[in-house]
């Protein structure tokens, strides 16, 4: 893969005492100074502005990218089929530009696909259309062991192929951090090991949050092997249709690769033997995961990494 690296940045001046803190990691991090926001700020402000948007019922799609460091939200759309941008939603796409002092809003026509598709088959086997990711431990009182998938598949998520038990859903998240669920097993062979091609397994040893440029992999059930890629984009939002109702779905990462299709949502997506995410679908036609490492922590569960 070569060397891994990442890069975390603060909104105050330089501190060398934060640097020092990040030089002993095993991976090599960047540690920047002086953004304009914080992550959590850029995130609010990208919410509400898409929101707004949404609500004027003209556009069909948007998609919003948010850079902390430099302070500026960057948001593309497409309008409904047959709508024309007339003065109403010009002057509702003005006021969102200017709507937020601290960070610069810009709002354009995307000039490329933007469409969001959840890769979901409706019915059929195994988890009823879906791949199970990566098996977790549900934590809370009691705890169950289970697997992660994602929340756009059905809650009856049946029997998984290979096993004999049925499975029980315990929640879901579509929001903020992904699109993920979780459902709980008693079967008592579940272990830290995935599926990457029919018979052929990997360890998950460890769970690691993705970079841009990244290499990572996939398996999904319509596939006769895993495929691998790169990292497109971290941190993308839109909206998709979850169960039935159009959701803000945030801290999504987009790949390079087009080699996913239905039924493949809810896959693992890894490198080595480290957890990376979980398929969404495809976003723009590039295939598209939310984070492993937001998973764990908005389903309160702990990927199975021993």
């Amino acid at each position: 893969m070569g060397e891994s690296a990442a890069w975390v940045s603060f909104t105050g001046a330089e501190d060398s005492k934060i640097v020092d803190l990040f030089a002993d990691l095993p991976i090599k991090v960047e540690v920047r100074f002086g953004a304009k926001l914080s992550e959590s700020e850029a995130e609010d402000i990208r919410h509400d502005a898409m929101s707004d948007l949404m609500a004027t019922g003209a556009f069909s799609q948007l998609v919003g990218e948010a850079d902390p460091t430099a302070g500026t939200v960057s948001i593309r759309y497409q309008v409904e089929p047959g709508q024309e941008i007339d003065s109403y939603v010009a002057g509702a796409v003005s006021a969102v530009m200017k709507s937020n002092g601290r960070a610069d809003i810009d709002v354009i026509e995307a000039t490329e696909d933007i469409s969001i598709d959840p890769e979901l088959i409706r019915g059929g086997a195994s988890i009823s259309g879906c791949t199970a990711g990566f098996n977790v431990r549900i934590l809370g009182s009691p705890q169950y062991k289970g697997f992660v998938t994602a929340a756009h598949c059905p809650n009856a998520a049946g029997t998984p192929s290979g096993s004999t038990y049925g499975t029980v859903y315990r929640g879901q998240h579509a929001g903020a951090y992904g699109e993920v669920q979780k459902h709980s097993s008693s079967d008592p062979l579940i272990g830290n090991t995935i599926i990457i091609a029919p018979s052929t397994y990997r360890s998950i040893t460890t769970v690691v949050y993705p970079t841009a440029g990244q290499s990572v992999c996939n398996y999904g059930k319509t596939r006769s092997a895993h495929s691998c890629t790169t990292v497109r984009k971290v941190g993308l939002a839109f909206y998709a249709d979850v169960d039935g109702t159009d959701l803000y779905i945030s801290r999504m990462v987009q790949s390079n690769g087009t080699f996913t299709n239905g039924g493949d949502s809810g896959g693992p997506w890894f490198i080595n033997n480290s957890a990376v995410g979980i398929h969404f679908g495809k976003s723009g036609g590039y295939s598209t995961f939310s984070q492993a490492g937001f998973a764990q922590s908005i389903l309160n569960i702990a990927i199975i990494t021993s």
